[in-house]
Protein backbone atom coordinates (compact mmCIF):
# COMPACT_ATOMS: atom_id res chain seq x y z
CA UNK A 1 0.00 0.00 0.00
CA UNK A 2 1.58 3.65 -1.14
CA UNK A 3 0.93 6.25 1.24
CA UNK A 4 1.64 10.19 0.61
CA UNK A 5 2.56 11.10 4.12
CA UNK A 6 3.41 15.63 4.94
CA UNK A 7 6.49 15.77 8.17
CA UNK A 8 8.16 18.13 9.69
CA UNK A 9 12.01 16.93 10.68
CA UNK A 10 12.56 17.41 14.25
CA UNK A 11 15.92 19.06 15.72
CA UNK A 12 17.89 18.32 18.53
CA UNK A 13 15.42 19.95 21.15
CA UNK A 14 12.31 18.17 19.74
CA UNK A 15 10.92 21.50 17.72
CA UNK A 16 9.62 21.46 14.27
CA UNK A 17 13.01 22.52 11.95
CA UNK A 18 12.55 24.25 8.48
CA UNK A 19 9.51 23.34 6.04
CA UNK A 20 7.05 20.96 5.82
CA UNK A 21 7.60 18.37 3.34
CA UNK A 22 6.02 15.38 1.83
CA UNK A 23 7.46 11.85 0.48
CA UNK A 24 5.39 8.70 -0.38
CA UNK A 25 6.09 5.40 1.25
CA UNK A 26 4.88 2.10 1.01
CA UNK A 27 4.13 -0.51 3.79
CA UNK A 28 2.40 -3.93 4.34
CA UNK A 29 -0.37 -3.10 6.57
CA UNK A 30 -0.68 -6.37 9.14
CA UNK A 31 -2.90 -6.91 12.91
CA UNK A 32 0.31 -6.88 14.96
CA UNK A 33 1.40 -2.40 13.89
CA UNK A 34 -0.91 0.30 13.73
CA UNK A 35 -0.49 2.42 10.26
CA UNK A 36 0.72 5.36 11.71
CA UNK A 37 3.62 3.30 13.55
CA UNK A 38 4.38 1.35 9.86
CA UNK A 39 4.48 4.71 8.18
CA UNK A 40 6.70 6.37 10.41
CA UNK A 41 9.54 3.50 10.20
CA UNK A 42 9.50 3.28 6.48
CA UNK A 43 10.07 7.30 6.34
CA UNK A 44 12.72 6.72 9.05
CA UNK A 45 14.44 4.00 6.76
CA UNK A 46 13.76 5.82 3.30
CA UNK A 47 15.10 8.98 4.57
CA UNK A 48 18.11 7.62 6.88
CA UNK A 49 16.55 9.84 9.79
CA UNK A 50 15.44 8.14 13.07
CA UNK A 51 11.63 8.30 13.56
CA UNK A 52 12.26 10.24 17.08
CA UNK A 53 13.47 12.83 14.19
CA UNK A 54 10.34 12.95 12.37
CA UNK A 55 6.84 14.54 13.12
CA UNK A 56 4.17 12.72 10.57
CA UNK A 57 1.11 15.19 10.14
CA UNK A 58 -0.84 13.85 7.51
CA UNK A 59 -1.05 10.84 5.90
CA UNK A 60 -3.75 9.88 2.49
Amino acid sequence: MKIKVSYYCLDSNGMLEGIQKYDQVEINPDLAGGVRKLVEEALSKKLHISKYKLKVISMT
